[in-house]
């Protein structure tokens, strides 16, 4: 009788443990989220993103916000950004503003201005006049 109460506690730890971490490198909610948000992505490329460390939470949200405002990027373009140390939302918030206000402003350029530390959606006006 205590022997099967102590092999059913450690099935229901090792069940718990595999469940925890389903979920922590299958982030479902990101997935669902990204779904509703228009952002096409599967369960393996958020898991390889987790694999490879990049701030999937982070790059998720930027591609749901360039999706409502029409931009279209690439997630592999976003997460090589993130993974070489960018700020995304920088990225991201610089193009939106910029869109925003009618420039054009690529996706290159958002990430070269990036790596110099400048506040994108700030400075947009002033920085895409000295480039002209």
């Amino acid at each position: 009788m205590e022997m099967d109460v102590v092999n059913l506690s450690v099935i229901i730890v090792i069940g718990l443990v595999i469940i925890t971490g389903f979920f922590y490198f299958f982030p479902i909610g990101l997935w669902f989220a990204a779904q509703l948000g228009g952002v096409n992505v599967s369960l393996m490329e958020l898991f390889f993103m987790k694999f490879r460390k990049a701030p999937v939470a982070e790059i998720i949200k930027g591609l749901i916000m360039l999706s409502n405002s029409n931009i279209i990027i690439n997630r592999k373009d976003l997460e090589v950004h993130a993974l070489c140390k960018g700020d995304v939302m920088n990225v991201v918030n610089g193009m939106i503003t910029a869109r925003k206000i009618g420039l054009d402003l690529s996706f290159e350029k958002a990430c070269a201005l990036d790596f110099q530390n400048i506040n994108i959606a700030e400075n947009i006006v002033d920085i895409l006049e000295k480039q002209e």
